[in-house]
Parts: structure tokens; sequence; C-alpha cells
């Protein structure tokens, strides 16, 4: 953690998916129940454009400054860029810990033929 005791928590919502909307709404509950909790966790909102710019303050940055001085990520992402593995290989790039399965899990899952196959074996 850095310099305050509080945990920081980055939440990452929008994307360039189909599930664009739905995640913004997700983030955002997530980040209200965060402020309410706020003697724990500074909840730090990472808005990530159709176009796949990722917004920190309202200022464009790279996925790697975005995410400077968090202590973890909570995916609020919806759809292939969320959930195929994508940002989960991001995050383990730059080895910050975050919420839901590792991009090669992430990739399987997505993939039904392949989930499908593991699955009866």
């Amino acid at each position: 953690m850095g310099l305050s005791s509080k945990i920081k928590v980055a939440v990452l919502r929008g994307g360039p998916s189909s599930g664009y909307t739905d995640s913004l709404k997700t983030g955002e509950h997530i980040l209200s129940a965060l402020r309410e909790m706020s003697e724990v966790y500074e909840p730090v909102d990472i808005f990530i454009s159709k176009d796949g710019e990722w917004h920190r303050g309202g200022l464009v940055h790279e996925p790697h400054q975005a995410l400077e001085y968090v202590d973890a990520v909570w995916n609020a992402l919806h759809g292939s860029y969320g959930e195929d593995g994508q940002i989960q290989r991001v995050l383990e790039g730059l080895q910050i810990p975050f919420t839901g399965s590792g991009a090669v899990a992430s990739a399987l899952a997505l993939n039904k033929e392949i989930a499908k196959r593991l699955y009866r074996e």
C-alpha cells in the first residue's frame, strides 16, 4: 500500500465492447459501495472509453499510468475486453492484484468450444 493506510482500489469500467453501458452502471455501483466504506478503501475511478482510451481524473493515460499507486483493481468491465483475458493480461503484466480469473482462465472460459471440451474431460 502507498503512504495512505487506506486500500486504493481502482474500478475499471466502460471499455471497447458491447457491454459498455452495463459496465458503466456496474462500475458506478462498485464505486458507490467503496465510498461508503471510506475508512478502509479509497476508490479510484478508471473509465475506459469505447475507443479503449484509459481515463483517470478526467485525463487520458496509458494503462500503467492510470493504475499507478493503486493496491488492487476491481474489474467491472463486461464483454470481450473485460472477460476474454485481454485486461487480465495487462493487469498480470503490471503485477496488480485484481478481481476475477486470470488471463488464461478467462480466455478459455470465453471460448465456448474449448471450455466445453475441458469440462467434459
